[in-house]
């Protein structure tokens, strides 16, 4: 389906995050203040902290799919959890503060995890200009990005310039701003464009709207542009305060707004993507009627530091953020190598030209690249060769420690000496090795990771492409009716007889489609985390979870344009998915898995969501298959 107007289903059920809080979230009541309204459980907000403590102890938040455990997302390690006492903290902070004060804390799926004032209303400055980023790459969703585009994205997202923000707001067209408020569901936001400054920055925002934006930020995105545009929020310049100062130990994607306001004071506000509990979830923190810029920044601050805290006992977990432009992931097992680090002060003599070229013939520029490492073996291309003959941009995962980063081949070396009895294979471009809390020389773990699974660990598509640990399926492989040859066979009920010689991958895949075959179609339903059964699907997220349980996709529901370029093209063997921006479906041991039948000769038990017999015309459908299926 198109990415235009993705919505999340209300009907889903509860994330990991929503039971540690919320048997008692349905018993939400608003308890009014003198300042603002706070959102407690039953009125005891000690509850909360109790319910997430054992939460936390008990069960590591997980979910459950049909009774069993459910694979936690890759990012739960060294996530964040609600601070014990955090939302009357949190609270009592803000009505202690000069001028106004609201923040909120949404998950995925649009639900209030904890707020104050929630619906107030305040400018909403310069922090629309990440939906304006977000509305201009769905809109490019097809189109390649030119050197004029990422200039003035970036320029827009990491300096806040308005002569950029301007321009994109006058490409873009303020219609496209509000889809994208419409698909993120907020609800009561007022897109204005008569500020002489910056196009929309008198439009009204609410903290709860906010919230549901960045909480719900990746899958807005459109997934080739994913890596690019939380690179670009990572690594913001002006606006680095805030939220980011409040020691969560998180890679945070953020956007702020500040500006003097005509009657008086500073509005200061800022909207942020990161994880708690395993989960996406949006903070947002508004404030105005700061007496400065500076005292609305320590606001901000002082709100996220009570309301939220490192999760504690966490394995390889990120503990501060990387420099810009260098992606930090959860680190993963690979070939043990000898490693060292070039460039920067210590190494003046190297350089920062890279060996390699860009797309245009350009060389490399390190400094411009800082996730880069050189592979090892000789002086030229040939001969340095000791991981194995790498091409250009081969992404590699190098884990060091308990931190992880993906990095990119850009240049080689003659190396040296072996490293704690392994040959020396790689070298770390300085700024990257810090990044890993490495120097010198030592030993590291590097794992080679396709093109796409990169992108994959770092919020896109398929995960277990790119190395990162598989869920265990809960598709019961063992429950799947079988059947001889090659080919699967609808049966009178609807499900699906997997062939008995078809790959686990192929089986588990029909287990998933006999799970959901014959449920209601949705339009929009179940985007958000495919992890567990959802009462509706439209056809990407129940595509989504057929590959998901297989292993072969994330637990976030992508739309349809996004598959486009998923994985190698053509027709697989076993598995061929079809795409376009507007639908999608999939051939599985050579029947069908789609949302209604196609033709008069499309017969069989299922008429909506689930098996067909026939194949249906692909003409101007992407056909693509995972490598050796």
């Amino acid at each position: 389906m198109s990415g235009s107007d993705e919505r999340p289903s209300p009907s889903r059920g509860a994330s990991a995050l929503g039971r540690a809080i919320g048997g008692s979230a349905r018993l939400l009541v608003r308890v009014a203040a003198s300042k603002a309204g706070l959102w407690v459980a039953g009125g005891v907000i000690v509850l909360v902290a109790v319910l997430v403590s054992i939460a936390l102890f008990v069960g590591g938040f997980q979910g459950t799919i049909a009774g069993r455990p459910a694979c936690p997302a890759a990012s739960s390690a060294g996530g964040l959890e609600i601070a014990s006492g955090g939302l009357s903290a949190a609270r009592e902070f803000a009505r202690s503060r000069d001028g106004r004060v609201s923040f909120a804390l949404v998950d995925a799926q649009g639900r209030l995890l904890a707020g104050v004032d929630v619906s107030a209303h305040v400018h909403g400055a310069s922090i629309t200009k990440a939906m304006v980023l977000v509305a201009r790459l769905r809109q490019l969703r097809h189109a390649p990005h030119g050197r004029d585009e990422r200039a003035l994205m970036t320029a827009m997202v990491r300096r806040s310039d308005n002569g950029a923000a301007n321009e994109l707001v006058d490409r873009v067209g303020v219609a496209a701003v509000r889809r994208v408020a419409h698909a993120a569901g907020m609800a009561d936001f007022v897109l204005r464009g008569d500020d002489d400054v910056y196009r929309l920055g008198n439009s009204l925002i609410t903290a709860g709207d906010q919230a549901r934006f960045f909480a719900r930020l990746e899958e807005l995105l459109p997934a080739r542009a994913r890596r690019f545009a939380l690179g670009l929020m990572e690594a913001v310049e002006l606006g680095r305060w805030g939220i980011l100062d409040a020691d969560l130990g998180e890679h945070i994607a953020t956007k702020a707004g500040w500006r003097p306001e005509a009657a008086g004071g500073w509005t200061v506000v800022q909207g942020a993507h990161l994880t708690v509990a395993g989960e996406p979830v949006g903070l947002a923190v508004l404030t105005d009627g700061n007496p400065s810029q500076e005292y609305g920044e320590q606001t901000i601050r002082g709100v996220a530091t009570r309301l939220l805290r490192a999760a504690p006992g966490s394995s390889g977990a990120v503990s501060e953020r990387g420099p810009p432009g260098i992606k930090l992931v959860a680190g993963g097992p690979g070939r043990v190598v000898g490693a060292s680090e070039f460039g920067g002060p210590q190494d003046p003599g190297t350089g920062s030209v890279g060996a390699y070229q860009d797309s245009k013939g350009r060389d490399w520029d390190l400094e411009r690249h800082p996730d880069s490492y050189a592979e090892l073996g000789g002086l030229t291309r040939e001969s340095a060769t000791l991981l194995g003959g790498l091409r250009n941009m081969q992404p590699l995962r190098v884990t060091y420690r308990q931190r992880a980063a993906i990095l990119y081949k850009r240049d080689f070396g003659d190396g040296g000496g072996a490293v704690r009895g392994h040959v020396r294979a790689i070298d770390l471009w300085y700024r990257a090795a810090d990044a890993l809390g490495f120097s010198g020389t030592d030993l590291v773990r590097v794992q080679r990771i396709p093109p796409s699974g990169a992108g994959a660990l770092t919020g896109t598509l398929d995960p277990v492409a790119a190395g990162a640990q598989a869920c265990p399926s809960t598709a019961g492989v063992a429950d799947v009716p079988l059947t001889a040859g090659e080919r699967a066979t609808i049966l009178p009920d609807g499900r699906a007889a997997a062939p008995a010689s078809a790959p686990r991958e192929v089986r588990q895949i029909i287990a998933a489609g006999n799970q959901i075959n014959g449920r209601p179609y949705g339009y929009g339903a179940c985007h958000g985390s495919v992890a567990k059964l959802c009462a509706q699907y439209d056809c990407s997220s129940a595509v989504s979870y057929l590959l998901y349980k297989a292993g072969l996709h994330g637990s976030m529901s992508s739309v349809s344009g996004d598959f486009d370029n998923w994985r190698s093209p053509g027709n697989g063997k076993w598995i061929t998915t079809a795409s376009n921006a507007d639908h999608i479906y999939m051939y599985v041991a050579g029947i069908r898995f789609d949302t209604h039948q196609y033709g008069s000769s499309d017969t069989g038990p299922n008429s909506g969501i689930g098996w067909h017999p026939a194949r249906r015309p692909d003409a101007g459908f992407h056909l693509r298959h995972p490598e050796g299926l």
